[in-house]
Order: C-alpha cells, then structure tokens, then sequence
C-alpha cells in the first residue's frame, strides 16, 4: 500500500513538491483538486482510452466544473509533483455521482484508485449523499473489476439514455 501525505486545503500549492519530501517514505501527495489543476487533469484523463472523457470536454469547461460547489474532485501526486491519479464526482442532493477516476499504469495496484474512492465517499457522505452511481463502459473489465472490489454493484433493470447538448 502507498503512503500518502494528505492536505485538505484546497489552495494547497502542489506545484511545490518538496514541501512534502521526508515525511513519508516515497509519498504520494493527496490534495482536492482546483482550478489550476484543470489543464493537466484534462491531459491526464485523455491519456486513458477506458476513461470516457469527451472531445468537448476541455480545460475552460473542466475548470468551471471544478469551481463548483457541487463538485468534488482530488488529485494523487507522485513526489515529483507528477499527477499519478485524480477523481472527479458531483452531488446530486441526496446522490453522488462518480464522473472519472483514473491512476497512471505504474501506479496501480497500489491503493491509489482505492484511497481516491475512499476520499471522495467520506466527503459525500459529508455533503449528505446516500448513494452513489457511476457508469463503466461495457468493455472495460479492468474498471469493472475496480468498481465492484470497491463494493459497487452492477444496476438491473435500468437502460442509461444520453444525449450531447
């Protein structure tokens, strides 16, 4: 499992890495995300063909996102200040929503994706959320293998409809 230093500030300046260099062995940096972020978190998820992230979605929507009071979203950082992870997910009144998660290939099957999900369920259930829901593309049996470890169940008897506004 990976060690993580964790900063709740949101102004936290993860540009600066050395900040957090010897209190941990080999940490990660786990701090929400801001809208300096956005530019690097767009780059960061584009890299994933599993991540569904549309063409429309670009750094001046993404930093509107994440100036949302509804929206929480948290950035894993390797001691470089390398973005290895990042989540993002939105409060719909009493249900959450689990929009992207993605953890860089080296990085996996450490904790990373595990202690995002865990972030990002103890501060909805702070904002009021009793339940959540996420989609995973049919073909990604790596996610739903995730998804379901982290306790998640597959939905029956619903069809998700879509449409690009």
């Amino acid at each position: 499992m990976t060690s993580f230093v964790e900063y709740d500030a949101p102004d936290f300046d993860r540009r600066e890495p050395q900040a957090v260099r010897g209190l941990v062995h080999n940490p990660l940096t786990l701090a929400p995300a801001n809208a300096l972020d956005a530019e690097e978190m767009v780059d960061f998820f584009r890299a994933f063909e599993e991540v569904a992230f549309c063409d429309w979605q670009d750094t001046t929507r993404l930093r509107r996102i994440l100036l949302r009071d509804t929206t929480l979203a948290y950035v894993a950082r390797n001691r470089y200040g390398t973005l290895v992870g990042a989540i993002i997910g939105g409060l719909l009144g009493t249900r959450g929503t689990i929009n992207h998660l993605a953890v860089s290939e080296p990085y996996r099957q450490r904790g990373i994706g595990e202690t995002l999900v865990e972030r990002l369920i103890r501060d909805m259930k702070r904002q009021g959320v009793r339940r959540l829901f996420l989609f995973v593309d049919d073909d990604n049996a790596t996610g739903q293998s995730f998804w379901d470890s982290q306790g998640f169940n597959e939905a029956r008897g619903e069809t998700t409809y879509e449409k690009d506004l």
